[in-house]
C-alpha cells in the first residue's frame, strides 16, 4: 500500500465488529498512518509488517478495542511510529526507529494498553521527544528498550501526569539522553 493521500490500510468497525489478521504487509509513503484501526469492538491482529515514511506508522483510534500488534516496524514516519488509543490494545516486539515524532505515544484517552518488549531507536530526529510517551491510564510498559542516537536528546520514557496506574517494568536505556532515562511526571502522593 503506497502513495495514498490518507491511510495506507484503514480497517473500520464503525458499522460493526471486524475480525481479521493482517500479516506480512508493507505500507509506505502515505499521507496518513501506514496502518489505521478504528471502531468499537474491533478484534484485529497486525503482525510481521512494516510501515515506512508515512504520516505515522500504526494508529489506533479511541474506539479501538483488543487490537494486537506484533513484530511491526515503523520507520522514518513524519510523526510518531505508533499512536496507541482505545482500550485493552497490546503491542509486542514492535520497533519504532528514525521517526520524526516519538516512537510510541500512548494517548491520554487510552486504557489498559500493554507494550511488551518494544524498542525505540533514534526517534525525534527533528525535535526533542521521548521514545515512549505515556499518558494513558493503566499502561503497562514491560521490557522496553530505547537507544538514543546522536542529535536526539530526550528521555527514553516519559510517564505523564494523566497516566494513573501505569507501570514501567524492566527495560534497557542506552545513549546520550539529555534528560532522565525514565521521567515520571505523575504527582507524588505523600
Amino acid at each position: 500500500m503506497s502513495g495514498n493521500r490518507g491511510q495506507g490500510l484503514l480497517v473500520s468497525a464503525r458499522h460493526g465488529p471486524v475480525s481479521a489478521t493482517v500479516s506480512g504487509c508493507t505500507s509506505s509513503y502515505n499521507g496518513g498512518a501506514g496502518f489505521m484501526f478504528d471502531g468499537p469492538g474491533t478484534q484485529l491482529m497486525l503482525r510481521d509488517s512494516t510501515s515506512v515514511a508515512n504520516g505515522s506508522g500504526v494508529s489506533l483510534s479511541q474506539q479501538s478495542k483488543g487490537v494486537v500488534v506484533t513484530r511491526v516496524l515503523a520507520n522514518r514516519c513524519l510523526g510518531p511510529g505508533f499512536v496507541v488509543d482505545g482500550a485493552g490494545n497490546k503491542f509486542a516486539a514492535c520497533v519504532a526507529s528514525g521517526n520524526r515524532g516519538s516512537g510510541f505515544v500512548v494517548q491520554r484517552t487510552a486504557h489498559r494498553s500493554v507494550l511488551d518488549s518494544c524498542r525505540g531507536s533514534s526517534n525525534s530526529v527533528s525535535r526533542v521527544v521521548p521514545d515512549f510517551d505515556i499518558s494513558g491510564l493503566g499502561t503497562l510498559l514491560v521490557s522496553a528498550q530505547s537507544v538514543a542516537g546522536t542529535g536526539t536528546p530526550s528521555s527514553a520514557v516519559v510517564v505523564r501526569s494523566s497516566a494513573l496506574g501505569s507501570v514501567v517494568s524492566g527495560g534497557s536505556w542506552t545513549g546520550p539522553y539529555a534528560v532522565a532515562t525514565v521521567q515520571d511526571l505523575r504527582a507524588v502522593s505523600g
